[in-house]
């Protein structure tokens, strides 16, 4: 932003300098002009001429003038754009260093934003991590459950059995049965502690 402030008040001096330049060409036009009208003088005998001339270097003369007066009104306004120029360049600066500011707060904002959010989704990982192993032991807890009491509801009828009919091969597995409920309840008290 500022070399496009300090390139454009090089662009007006290079404007101030060619109005200057255009000024002097018009002021060695009207020396040409006025060389040029003596040497007519000297030349024509004739009143008719001399007139002419004179009202053609009083007109040159008025284009000069006027030329003079546009440079001058154009000098006051560069030299008007140029006191303009150094009253706002301290504020550019000053917004110029605002927005560089704002530029590193955003950036470090949204390192810290990223940094956050790296450490947010690992600790809701983490926060996951026990309730998933809880639900996963509450269903081996739960099938555990529902085994034993199906080996309960098959003791008790081989029981009756055992009872109406007393039959030793019955007994053998109903010792073999009484064996595994023991050591599944057993498992199953195990698995409840930890």
């Amino acid at each position: 932003m500022f070399k496009k402030l300090f390139g454009k008040k090089k662009k007006e001096e290079v404007i101030e300098e060619e109005v200057v330049d255009s000024s002097l060409d018009g002021l060695e036009e009207v020396e040409t002009v006025e060389e040029a009208i003596e040497s007519n003088e000297e030349s024509i005998t004739e009143p008719e001429g001399i007139i002419e001339s004179d009202e053609e270097s009083i007109n040159l003369e008025d284009e000069i003038i006027e030329h003079n007066e546009e440079a001058i009104v154009e000098i006051e306004e560069i030299v008007e754009l140029e006191e303009e120029l150094e009253k706002i360049s301290p504020a550019a600066e000053q917004a110029y260093a605002a927005e560089q500011a704002a530029v590193q707060a955003l950036n470090e904002s949204d390192a810290a934003m990223h940094t956050w959010q790296t450490q947010w989704e690992s600790f809701t990982h983490q926060a996951a991590e026990p309730a998933r192993v809880a639900e996963v032991e509450a269903a081996r807890s739960q099938q555990l459950e529902m085994q034993q009491s199906h080996l309960s509801e098959r003791q008790e009828k081989l029981k009756t059995e055992r009872d109406n009919n007393m039959d030793p091969e019955l007994e053998k597995d109903l010792a073999e049965l009484n064996i595994e409920l023991e050591t599944k309840k057993q498992k199953h008290i195990v698995n409840q502690c930890n």
